[in-house]
């Protein structure tokens, strides 16, 4: 298990939403506003806590749950 990749999963239905994720620097919950229709996308964010850069991989699955991957980014 890489220590450092953290996933978090959430059900959409209205087209702007939350997304929450952990980030693998410092493990606090962080957050993001995503919109249906882009998605799947790829993003960074600075953590709001320790400001690492964050690599987000946001898509969603078959069953309309949308899943965030969380890395640290390159």
């Amino acid at each position: 298990m890489d220590r450092h990749k953290t996933t978090a999963l959430i059900v959409v239905t209205d087209p702007i939403t939350e997304q929450r994720f952990t980030c693998p620097y410092c493990w606090e919950q962080n957050e993001t506003m995503v919109e249906r229709q882009e998605l799947p996308m790829e993003l960074i964010e600075d953590c709001r806590v320790c400001c690492h850069p964050i690599q987000l991989r946001i898509s969603i699955d078959a069953s309309g749950r949308v899943q965030a991957d969380a890395e640290p980014a390159a």
